[in-house]
């Protein structure tokens, strides 16, 4: 019987990558497990070598050292250099982000064609999923939905890594839209797929602070802050760059908690940990809760050097929603001292940096504190009208310390005004969101 005409002889060199290591490993004696080790699991070996999981480069090196073989032995030489020019790419593309994301965008497209040309699947999804990643923080939800459903072609196995990480997509976009109820399963997708393999907990934790913000959004906040708990346990025992930025999410629900001791050490280690970070946008956040959790406490010279530090960075860093947020909170911290030109002056370059992209709940906290100018200023009829657009928002978006001042800055300027009404029922407003002692939340966006 003659040789089936699809069979040849293949060299060593000519073998797939997952021959390769199967050959190598019997030959050193070893078993799948061992040649796994602690970093990752027997099935993904087995995997590996059927062919049916693609390597990346850092899996080919770690095994490369296991198996003492050198890296162009592991993978062939044009695969060695197709792959290190793609991780090049999405490894300068992350870096990027931060400070230039049109060029991070366009690394990021390269990328994910050289992938999908050479067929490295696992590098095109990553390089999609990145793309949607800054596209969700650019506000371009059906950009970002476009790249999340070209991933989900790559996904493979729907217990993969990138069927993990493509599910965590879909849930932030849902979140991002205002769904909570759509991105629960999502993230639970996410979190099952990464509890079962030891080797994602950066999936775990990020699918954890999903869930966390889901349960935010439906009033669940002891149920959030035990995700978040389990995020910062998980982050820090593999010391993962998503320490620091689920210790800022559980300060956020400390602080929506009341516990404000708690908040502020968090938001401090979270401030430390992400001083020395490649990409410091997480930074900003943490110095601006540090700032509004002082001021709320009445500390404003220190709230206002943490602000001061959140402003120059976010400008540093080109993120003008952000400094406007600082510039927002510096105003309010201004006013707390009774510095009325000051943050006369913060808030119109508050309004000026929002300018052409202003969301509706901006836009309010801008025309309260603008309202609150009017008032220290004695133009009772403008802080009036002002105050009266912005209150409604600023009650809807749970932001209570902002909310408590407008509404007594409405008060004061109503009872000028000769409206006592009006006046009295928003001084009792502002008294009822005081006893209750919850401070500020300063993130828009919890996941």
């Amino acid at each position: 019987m003659g040789r089936h005409p699809s069979r040849r002889h293949v060299s060593p060199e000519e073998a797939p990558a997952g021959h390769r290591i199967r050959a190598r490993r019997r030959e050193l004696g070893l078993t799948q497990a061992e040649l796994a080790g602690e970093e990752y699991t027997k099935s993904f070996i087995s995997q590996l070598e059927s062919g049916s999981a693609e390597p990346s480069l850092d899996t080919l090196r770690f095994l490369g050292r296991r198996l003492q073989l050198g890296l162009s032995t592991m993978a062939g030489d044009d695969t060695d250099q197709r792959l290190s020019l793609l991780a090049g790419l999405l490894s300068w593309a992350e870096r990027a982000a931060g400070l230039d994301p049109d060029a991070a965008r366009r690394a990021l497209g390269l990328a994910q064609e050289i992938a999908r040309e050479g067929g490295a699947e696992t590098y095109a999804a990553d390089a999609l999923l990145r793309l949607a990643d800054l596209e969700m923080h650019a506000g371009a939800l059906d950009r970002a939905a476009a790249h999340v459903l070209d991933a989900a072609g790559y996904a493979g196995a729907p217990g993969s890594r990138i069927a993990a990480r493509v599910a965590l997509a879909g849930g932030r976009l849902a979140l991002r839209r205002g769904d909570p109820a759509a991105a629960m399963p999502a993230f639970l997708q996410a979190a099952g797929t990464a509890r079962r393999t030891v080797r994602h907990p950066d999936v775990a934790v990020e699918a954890l602070i999903g869930l966390a913000a889901c349960c935010v959004e439906q009033r669940d906040l002891r149920q959030a802050r035990r995700r978040l708990q389990s995020a910062v346990t998980l982050a820090a025992r593999h010391h993962l760059p998503s320490h620091g930025r689920a210790l800022i999410r559980l300060a956020m629900v400390d602080g929506l908690t009341g516990r404000v001791a708690d908040a502020l050490t968090s938001l401090r280690r979270a401030n430390d940990l992400l001083a020395g970070a490649a990409d410091q946008r997480d930074r900003i956040d943490a110095l601006l809760g540090i700032g509004l959790l002082l001021l709320e406490r009445g500390e404003t010279r220190d709230a206002a050097h943490a602000l001061g530090e959140a402003r120059d960075l976010a400008r540093r860093l080109g993120e003008p929603s952000r400094e406007c947020d600082v510039a927002i909170a510096q105003a309010r911290a201004a006013l707390a001292v009774a510095d009325v030109d000051a943050a006369s002056r913060l808030v119109a370059e508050a309004r000026a940096l929002s300018d052409g992209a202003r969301s509706p709940s901006t836009s309010a906290r801008i025309d309260a504190v603008t309202g609150r100018v009017l008032s220290a200023q004695g133009r009772h009829a403008e802080a009036v009208g002002m105050l009266a657009g912005a209150l409604a928002l600023i009650e809807a978006a749970r932001t209570p310390g902002e909310l408590a001042e407008a509404a007594r800055a409405m008060g004061h300027s109503a009872r000028a005004s000769g409206d006592p009404d009006t006046a009295a029922r928003h001084l009792a407003l502002a008294e009822r969101v005081a006893r209750a002692r919850r401070p500020t939340p300063w993130l828009n966006d919890l996941a």
